[in-house]
């Protein structure tokens, strides 16, 4: 098959990335004491989301507008990295924390477990552009929000 829009995520493996990466795999580990097996396997992408959110919401409430701004591009970049994960299930081209193979990959357990094949890539895509989506719309609001203080 053809290799998904979301191949190139070499932009990803950055020092945000590799903080994002505690996140997911702490994640497995909190989620984990809930004892559902498809709970500790989604946990991973999850911490990754709430994290950032916990942030957001912690920014929100002390009106720190720059705080705010930061955590919602975080939030939406996971989103971003959550869809290249995603996508990645029918390539396997995504390096495995500790270079587990392809049992380890959350994502193809998940689609596996739920018979998800014939919209996985709809489904990665999705979470994807949500992520740009949510990116140019804190673009907007911060543009708009200097606008009206100047």
């Amino acid at each position: 098959p053809k290799e998904p829009v979301l191949k190139d995520w070499a932009f990803l493996s950055s020092f945000v990335h590799s903080v994002n990466l505690v996140f997911h795999e702490a994640g497995h580990v909190l989620f984990a004491i809930f004892g559902n097996q498809t709970l500790t396997v989604l946990g991973g992408s999850l911490n990754q989301l709430l994290i950032p959110f916990i942030v957001l919401i912690t920014f929100f409430y002390k009106r720190d507008t720059a705080g705010v701004v930061f955590a919602l591009f975080w939030f939406f970049g996971n989103f971003l990295d959550v869809g290249i994960y995603m996508a990645d299930v029918r390539y396997l081209k995504l390096p495995l924390i500790g270079g587990l193979g392809m049992e380890a990959h959350d994502w193809r357990n998940l689609f596996n477990h739920f018979d998800l094949w014939s919209v996985d890539q709809l489904l990665s895509q999705i979470v994807f552009y949500s992520g740009w989506l949510g990116i140019i719309i804190t673009e907007a609001w911060l543009f708009k929000k200097w606008r009206v203080s100047t």
